[in-house]
C-alpha cells in the first residue's frame, strides 16, 4: 500500500509518497528492491519486514529470488549507506536500491535522485561494496581476499554512470549523472589505494572507505556528490520514473 507523510523541505512542508515494502507491487513503474525517501527507508532499514518485502518486490522485478548472500549484503551495506546520507542531511532525496535500469542491462545497488540549483535532475549512481581491501590488477580489475577477480568498483560505476549520459530520450527531462563507490568496512587508506591515478575516464568518482562516512555533515554531503542537490518534488520523481 502506499502511504502518505509530510516532512519539511528548504522551508515549505511536502507531501511524500511512501511505498510499504511488502505490498503494492502492482503498479510500480520501477523495477527495483525498494524505493521512497532517503528518510522512510533508513527508519525501516533494519526491519525483517522491510527485507522480506524488498525480496518481494526484487522477485517480481523480474530479478529471480535474492540468494542468501545477496540478502546478506543487504543487510550489512544499507544500514551504513541510509545512516551516512541521514547524517549529511540527505534524508528527503529519493532512493532506489537495487534500481533496474530500463531495458534491464542493469541492476544498480542504489541511485539516488534530486535537483541541481539550475532544475536539473541529478542522479548519483551508488556501488557499494563489503571488501575492505582488494589489489589492483590493472586497470579495471580487482583481486578480492577471497579469491575472485571482479571489475574494479570504480570502472563498474563509471559504466552505470555513461548509461545515464547516453540513455535520455530527446523528450526526457534534463539530467546530469554522477557516481560514488563506498567500500563501507575498508579505512580511508585502504579506500585511497583503490581510487585508479590518472585515469581520465573515471575523473570525478570518488572511492570512500568507512572512516570517510564519519566526516562532518558538509564534508560528507560533498563526498557522496550531494552537496548542491536538493529534495525532488513529486513531479520530478515522477518524470523520472516515467523515462522509457
Amino acid at each position: 500500500m502506499t502511504q502518505q507523510k509530510t516532512f519539511p523541505a528548504g522551508g515549505s512542508r511536502h507531501t511524500i509518497p511512501v511505498q510499504a515494502a511488502p505490498a503494492g507491487l502492482a503498479g510500480v513503474r520501477v523495477a527495483c528492491a525498494a524505493a521512497g525517501r532517503v528518510r522512510e527507508i533508513a527508519a525501516v532499514v533494519g526491519e525483517a519486514s522491510f527485507l522480506q518485502g524488498c525480496a518481494a518486490r526484487y522477485k517480481a522485478s523480474g530479478f529471480g529470488v535474492p540468494e542468501d548472500g545477496e540478502r546478506r549484503s543487504w543487510r550489512h551495506s544499507w544500514p551504513p549507506l541510509l545512516d551516512a546520507l541521514m547524517r549529511a542531511g540527505m534524508g528527503d532525496l529519493q532512493l532506489y536500491l537495487e534500481y533496474g535500469t530500463p531495458g534491464g542491462s542493469r541492476r544498480l545497488d542504489a541511485l539516488l535522485v534530486g535537483s541541481g540549483p539550475d532544475g536539473t535532475l541529478v542522479l548519483v549512481v551508488v556501488e557499494l561494496k563489503q571488501w575492505q581491501t582488494c589489489r589492483v590488477l590493472d586497470g579495471q580489475r580487482v583481486l578480492r581476499r577471497d579469491g575472485e577477480v571482479s571489475v574494479h568498483p570504480v570502472y563498474q560505476v563509471a559504466a552505470y554512470r555513461s548509461f545515464f549520459e547516453h540513455w535520455l530520450p530527446a523528450d526526457g527531462p534534463r539530467l546530469q549523472a554522477r557516481a560514488v563507490v563506498v567500500l563501507h568496512n575498508a579505512t580511508a587508506a585502504e579506500a585511497a589505494a583503490v581510487r585508479p591515478k590518472g585515469a581520465p575516464a573515471v575523473a570525478g568518482i570518488p572511492v570512500l572507505g568507512g572512516e570517510d562516512l564519519s566526516a562532518s555533515r558538509g564534508q560528507l554531503a560533498r563526498l557522496l556528490q550531494c552537496a548542491d542537490v536538493r529534495a525532488p518534488d513529486n513531479g520530478e520523481v515522477e518524470a523520472f520514473e516515467n523515462i522509457r
